[in-house]
């Protein structure tokens, strides 16, 4: 049984990896909406990653994992990984606020301009920088600089800011 199970487990490894393959091609070609909307956000993905996770814990019990606690640490991260994930693809809402330099706004729009809702603050973008690196102008960083009810924050794509249960 073990056995079986530590194939299985393999396969659903091997099942992700072409997937990504498969995914990061037809995302070069068809563009990052496309692959999001029929691959990365369909829910035929997200069950082959609930195989995978669900394999992978009967792998780590049937193998006596919990045993060896600095290995089960491990293994057992990337279940709480794809958990947090699942939790974020199912019950987050994501919408885009669009502001111009200078403008505030406190609505919140889907990808198709349709109102998701309003926020229940302004928020004034300050100034926009596109960081690139010296070396080959390729782009490093966008970092926007707001203004949220008087506090200046500083948003870039590795500091992001919360704030009244929004993440920007």
């Amino acid at each position: 049984m073990k056995k079986k199970i530590g194939i299985f487990t393999l396969v659903a490894v091997a099942a992700i990896i072409v997937v990504l393959v498969v995914a990061s091609v037809i995302e070069n070609l068809y563009g990052t909406d496309f692959a999001h909307k029929y691959i990365y956000g369909a829910d035929w993905f997200c069950a082959v990653w609930a195989i995978l996770a669900i394999s992978g814990m009967a792998y780590i019990f049937s193998n006596k994992l919990q045993r060896r606690p600095a290995l089960f640490v491990f293994h057992i991260a990337f279940a709480f990984i794809l958990l947090g994930a699942g939790v974020t693809h199912y019950f987050g809402r994501e919408g885009y606020l669009h502001v111009r330099e200078g403008n505030s706004t406190n609505i919140v729009t889907d990808d198709m301009g349709i109102l998701v809702e309003r926020l229940p603050f302004e928020v004034t973008l300050e100034r926009f920088l596109l960081e690139t690196h010296e070396s080959n102008n390729n782009v490093k960083d966008y970092v926007s600089h707001l203004s949220i009810e008087g506090e200046q924050v500083k948003v870039s794509m590795n500091n992001i800011y919360k704030r009244d249960g929004y993440r920007f």
